[in-house]
């Protein structure tokens, strides 16, 4: 990753960075980089992790961003270099590949995908609280566990309590960032 900071503080002008959505996370953690180094990083919107990919590989864009479930086999094959991983924790089908942190680059810690399962509002408490029970234990199965982390999924599978907690923690986190980025949804 220090790599990628020192090319683009030489060619500031060609500091674009690819990604597959605009308005998450991984978006505004490019934003915080963008801040970090000092440098201005241009967010080049794609429809979908194959086509960036394919400007990566074919050298059109420099960096992107993606999740690894999209990147994962091209890094495998050698195709593409992941240079680091969101997260507080390396990922288990990565182990040898850093978190951005480790890398040198404090922006990313907070950009995970959180993935729940949700129910209408008015389902009777029982029901819920037995899908709730019975997906909790399919997820921390070990062949789902394994299934996951070949894409680079690490499933915690947390009760919808403390899922709850984590997203309003994490709203909390990101509301400053977004609103101080000046960002419209319809950009």
């Amino acid at each position: 990753m220090q790599q990628f900071v020192a090319w683009v503080h030489a060619h500031p002008k060609e500091g674009s960075f690819g990604m597959t959505s605009l308005g998450g996370t991984l978006h505004f953690s490019v934003i915080g980089l963008s801040k970090a180094i000092g440098v201005p990083l241009t967010a080049v919107a794609y429809k979908g992790g194959a086509p960036l990919a394919t400007d990566i590989v074919g050298g059109q864009i420099p960096i992107g961003t993606d999740a690894l479930a999209s990147q994962l086999e091209l890094h495998r094959s050698g195709k593409l270099h992941i240079l680091g991983v969101s997260g507080v924790r390396r990922n288990r089908a990565l182990p040898e590949v850093p978190t951005l942190k480790e890398a040198g680059i404090d922006a990313f810690d907070h950009a995970n995908a959180s993935y729940g399962a949700y129910v209408p509002a008015g389902t009777p408490r029982d029901v819920v609280e037995r899908l709730e029970r019975e997906l909790i234990a399919a997820v921390r199965s070990p062949q789902v566990q394994a299934q996951l982390a070949r894409i680079g999924l690490d499933p915690l599978g947390l009760p919808g309590t403390e899922l709850a907690k984590t997203l309003k923690t994490e709203r909390v986190f990101w509301k400053p960032i977004v609103e101080a980025s000046g960002f419209k949804a319809d950009e």
